[in-house]
């Protein structure tokens, strides 16, 4: 059984993603789907995930992520 991460600033309506690490692999699914058999879930191998999400920006100050570019969600920091 797969433990479904969902990114801590997710939107309250369920317009994110959750991952879950399965063996070597990482799976993505639509948070939609939670509490449901998974019908569409995209599957990267671990080290492709680490490389993908070590390009998302983040915050110099507290290390969380930087969608847009504005000031970090979490701390205020202006980037």
């Amino acid at each position: 059984m797969a433990d479904w991460r969902r990114p801590r600033r997710s939107y309250a309506n369920g317009n994110c993603v959750e991952a879950a690490a399965v063996r070597a692999v990482v799976a993505v699914r639509d948070s939609r789907q939670a509490g449901q058999p998974a019908r569409v879930t995209l599957a990267f191998p671990a080290a492709a995930w680490r490389a993908f999400t070590a390009r998302v920006p983040h915050c110099p100050r507290c290390g969380s992520p930087l969608y847009d570019g504005s000031n970090c969600p979490d701390c205020g920091h202006a980037p």
